[in-house]
């Protein structure tokens, strides 16, 4: 179930992240917790689909147990908008916004962005193959080499930004049918040398004992109606049709985890 916060006081901008997203106060179950923001406008090409994508990919994250901040349905009060009197811009953002923005539960100021420099934290393989899983087949090509997307505190690990994952998920069923998905010969690509290639993929493959099965085993214990409920919880302000395409698109990937770890194998065991 998809907790619902209500904006209350502006604090900062995140220094880092394509649309910098402000970190406000919000209450969330009688508490004040930290939580950043995200709505259309934050930078071009964020919309509603993209608060779509992330509300969704967070819930999967949680439901298989992945490390990721809580994400969140984020009520916009009209004095959480006043409190942006000091950054006009994204004050203007807020007016333009739907009442709803997407949130994620402030982790600690302990965690850190997990920079192209960074040392590789020593997670274990299995972490590093749920990860590499489930970013391959919700389509997530926003965490690669240029671009980790990964937070780290000491050998901790938690992901973050999904807003540019399915990319064919999103597509209603006859336009993904003209599309090479993860589990189709040739639909992993994010093994390949470049800035795209998947963060952790370095990580995977000098192994001699990745576990696939074991990644894919979470996703077949999860409920068939685990992603229509996903899809209830997005709000109606940031559309309902992306959400619905999406929770069918992972409901045809649960179907086809055989054929999917098939195309694993045979991209591991040929790079």
């Amino acid at each position: 179930m998809v907790q619902t916060a209500r904006a209350t006081t502006f604090i900062s901008r995140a220094d880092s992240g394509r649309s910098e997203p402000p970190m406000c106060l919000a209450e969330l179950g009688g508490d004040l917790v930290e939580v950043f923001l995200k709505i259309p406008g934050l930078h071009p090409d964020l919309s509603t689909a993209s608060l779509i994508c992330e509300l969704m990919a967070g819930q999967l994250a949680t439901d298989l147990g992945l490390p990721c901040a809580t994400p969140l349905v984020v009520d916009i009060t009209s004095e959480f908008v006043e409190s942006l009197d000091s950054e006009p811009a994204l004050q203007d953002a807020f007016l333009l916004a739907p009442n709803e923005a997407y949130g994620s539960k402030n982790l600690g100021p302990q965690w850190r962005s997990w920079s192209r420099g960074s040392r590789t934290p020593l997670i274990s393989l299995p972490l590093v193959t749920d990860i590499y899983v489930f970013d391959t087949l919700i389509e997530n090509s926003d965490r690669g080499v240029r671009n980790p997307n990964l937070l780290k505190k000491g050998d901790a690990l938690a992901i973050m930004d999904h807003e540019e994952a399915f990319s064919n998920g999103r597509k209603p069923l006859e336009a993904r049918r003209r599309s090479r998905l993860p589990w189709h010969m040739g639909g992993v690509t994010n093994h390949i040398d470049g800035d795209l290639q998947h963060v952790l993929w370095k990580r995977l493959k000098p192994g001699s004992a990745v576990d696939f099965a074991g990644s894919l085993a979470k996703w077949s214990a999860l409920p068939m109606d685990a992603f229509l409920t996903y899809a209830t919880h997005v709000p109606a302000s940031w559309g309902q049709g992306g959400a619905l395409n999406i929770a069918e698109y992972l409901a045809e990937a649960c179907q086809n985890l055989d054929a999917f770890q098939d195309e694993l194998e045979r991209v591991f065991a040929g790079s």
